[in-house]
């Protein structure tokens, strides 16, 4: 879907924007996806370094906390806040 989009004019102009900016700003496109091959802006900037070279790289989570870890800090957070309200 996104790489059908990106051929159109608006995103070409967006993905000029972009490299505009980049000449004179440090640029860090957002994401919430862990995986940057999964990533819609992975397009953005594999179209961004065919065009101008310009190299990007990820940050990327390195260890991911399980989710029933996650539920118990959460619970545990919140209870604590409730207590010293």
């Amino acid at each position: 879907v996104y790489s059908n989009v990106i051929r159109r004019k608006a995103a070409q102009e967006a993905i000029q924007e972009i490299i505009d900016f980049t000449q004179a700003n440090n640029t860090c496109l957002l994401c919430y996806e862990r995986d940057p091959m999964t990533c819609h802006r992975k397009i953005v900037t594999d179209r961004i370094e065919l065009i101008e070279g310009i190299k990007t790289r990820h940050l990327g989570v390195i260890k991911v906390e399980p989710s029933s870890s996650r539920k118990r800090r959460m619970l545990h957070s919140s209870e604590s806040s409730a207590a010293q309200v």
